[in-house]
């Protein structure tokens, strides 16, 4: 199975996520 997580801000929040298994993350890019 696949899982993407999208609404990432913050570096941080992406390395949490990607530990946790999630297969592809959607950046929000503009402040």
């Amino acid at each position: 199975m696949r899982v993407k997580i999208c609404g990432i801000t913050k570096p941080e929040q992406a390395d949490a996520i990607a530990k946790l298994g999630a297969t592809a993350l959607g950046f929000i890019c503009v402040p």
